[in-house]
């Protein structure tokens, strides 16, 4: 192998952690070459240019005489991750050396590469990696079958024909890993234009009832009995998710498979295994209205455990398209400040920023972390037990947040402009919501909250507490995120706060995670850390998807809007405060500050990737 090819991370004695240097931008063909560890023959490396956060790229490694060698991702040396709020130049890889035999996963050793800056070739466009799936069971076979001809080539005469066997089975797994890396780079985009996806539900989601077997007894209702080697898997479900359950059968044909209830007990949806025992099969099921638990047997003495994957649909249109921004915030958001017209709040003027795509503003004023995260599916409200009645009448309701405390949803209504139609719309995104799979519409009026079904029907007893389901949480999951939370406290320390917006990341589509964070000017009485504790910690946590607005605007923010500093402005600055020419009262920026907040918003969106800018647009912003 060419030298010039090489960077080599040496590891002295006990060392977990090496950095090396010698790469330069828009380099590729580059190999990392391991020494001084006892590597298994085949060995995953994970790349990433974020240390704390974002999607890290697998690579194989492969060990020969004790030295391992592995593909540094060609597509990694061709961006740029400038950790510095101000752009300074900060540019690493890391590398992750990560052991696994198939059944367990364990991050050993870590390597720094910084990362020399330079000018971009002309015409420079290698093909990027995209291989990003994890070869945990094909690692595995490699690794045991060079384990074996290890502990082999060390015994008697007699075993020599083993040795033999299991180094044709190392090259033939070996191949069968490149095969496999070669299959995902020409399917990778494939993810992309299928209709469905399915998604693991995590083991967390269950509660379970252990050594029991479900089944249906006279009045339709689920019973249990005792049975050693069984045990009842059942979880929340909402009418219409749709899941894929795999299970081998056992017993009897009549062995109850799943079952569906209602918010009473009742079974309205079931089915037997309807097949000879010890036979592996995949069922698809659509969770019916009023269905709010599903209960599944599982037999841990089988050979194929249980699955269950839950099936979303991606909207095609808008992952290949162009994807719909929510901005999700307070009366930041929402453009207090500018009028009542709100045309001048950040996601309107986001909007014309951008490539024609529709930007909504989900602003509500007076809401607090929490609250704009129940709205958005993150930390959903929950209803406590009320009967829905079969006619349209208004019923109120008993809402609290996630953590039994009231909600404060809706405290000003969230009505805005919107500039497309130049009419005034309900962005607060719940409307049309649905409780129990009955949809209606969700009002607050005089401290109180109230439901209205949307059609006449059966009434429905609501007799345990039930997520109230948003048109957000239904119809908004695929879009671009932009977070602004935190100016009206629902946190105490950063901790919380970060763990807030990690609620509403999580429950963002898992195939389209797009999102961006904006930092607090303002804190309440009860936050308990300063500006730059929280700031720091945000920037840490989210890395480039951070904008620390605070401290843009004490630096740049006046020369971005052209004002001459005032002495009231630079004694602001001086205390850490945003300058008072930016703001129309102690909290709200004006349209000057707002026009800042929306040209950081399309700049660092256009460094992620997400977008391109109108090209009529000039950023003043560097």
């Amino acid at each position: 192998m060419t030298e010039t090819k090489i960077i080599v991370a040496t590891f002295k004695t006990n060392q977990k952690e090496t950095i090396v240097y010698g790469l330069w931008q828009y380099d590729y063909g580059q190999t990392l070459r391991i020494r001084g560890l006892q590597l298994p023959s085949v060995v995953q490396v994970h790349f990433a240019l974020q240390e704390l956060d974002g999607e890290s790229v697998t690579e194989i490694g492969t060990t020969q005489n004790g030295v391992t060698d592995v593909k540094i991702p060609d597509g990694l040396l061709k961006k740029t991750t400038e950790i510095d709020i101000y752009d300074r130049p900060v540019y690493k890889m890391f590398a992750w050396i990560y052991f696994t035999d198939g059944t367990y996963g364990k991050t050993e050793y870590k390597i720094i590469l910084p990362i020399i800056k330079r000018a971009k070739p002309v015409d420079y466009d290698p093909d990027d990696e995209v291989v990003t799936k994890v070869f945990d069971q094909a690692v595995a076979k490699v690794n045991s079958a060079a384990a074996r001809a290890e502990t082999a080539a060390n015994q008697a005469a007699e075993t020599a024909a083993e040795i033999s066997v299991d180094r044709k089975q190392i090259q033939t797994n070996a191949e069968d890993i490149t095969g496999l890396k070669e299959d995902l780079g020409d399917t990778s985009n494939e993810l992309y234009k299928k209709e469905e996806r399915e998604i693991a539900v995590d083991s967390s989601d269950y509660n379970l009832l252990e050594n029991k077997v479900a089944y249906i007894d006279t009045n339709n209702e689920v019973m249990t009995y005792e049975n050693a080697n069984a045990y009842v898997m059942h979880k929340n479900v909402i009418s219409g998710e749709k899941y894929r359950i795999m299970s081998q059968t056992h017993g009897s044909v009549n062995t109850l498979l799943y079952a569906i209830c209602d918010s009473n007990g009742k079974v309205i949806n079931s089915a037997k295994m309807g097949v000879s025992p010890n036979t592996y099969l995949t069922t698809d099921i659509t969770i019916p209205d009023n269905g709010v638990e599903m209960y599944l047997n599982e037999f841990p003495t089988q050979t194929y455990p249980l699955v269950v994957n839950k099936i979303e649909t991606i909207n095609i249109s808008k992952i290949n398209g162009k994807e719909t921004v929510n901005c999700w915030g307070d009366s930041l958001t929402r453009g207090v400040g500018v009028g009542d017209s709100y045309s001048k709040a950040f996601p309107y003027v986001l909007h014309g920023l951008l490539d024609g795509r529709k930007v909504i503003n989900c602003g509500v004023g007076g809401e607090n972390t929490i609250n704009i995260a129940s709205r958005q599916g993150g930390l959903p409200n929950i209803v406590k037990p009320f009967t829905i009645p079969a006619n349209a009448s208004k019923v109120e309701i008993e809402l609290t947040n996630i953590y039994g405390d009231s909600t404060g949803i809706l405290l000003q209504g969230g009505s805005a402009l919107d500039p497309t139609t130049g009419k005034y719309v309900m962005t607060a995104q719940i409307n049309p919501c649905s409780i129990n799979g009955v949809e209606g519409t969700l009002t607050y009026e005089n401290g109180k909250y109230y439901f209205s079904r949307s059609e006449n029907g059966e009434s429905v007893i609501v007799s345990r507490p039930t997520p109230l389901i948003t048109y957000a949480m239904k119809s908004m999951r695929d879009n671009i995120n932009i977070i602004w939370i935190g100016t009206n406290g629902g946190f105490t320390t950063s901790a919380e706060l970060i763990e807030c917006i990690e609620a509403m990341i999580d429950y963002m589509s898992p195939i389209n995670k797009k999102y961006i964070v904006i930092g607090v000017h303002h804190l309440v009485s009860t936050v308990t850390e300063t500006f730059e504790t929280i700031e720091k910690n945000m920037s840490i946590h989210f890395g480039r998807h951070f904008i620390n607005q605070r401290k843009y605007m004490l630096e740049y923010g006046l020369s971005d809007a052209r004002i001459t500093p005032t002495a009231e402005d630079i004694t602001a600055i001086s205390q850490g405060k945003i300058p008072t020419s930016l703001l129309y009262d102690d909290v709200h920026y004006n349209d000057k500050g707002y026009n800042i907040i929306a040209t950081l918003a399309s700049e660092r969106g256009k460094e992620l990737g997400y977008w391109q800018l109108a090209k009529e647009y000039n950023s003043s912003v560097k």
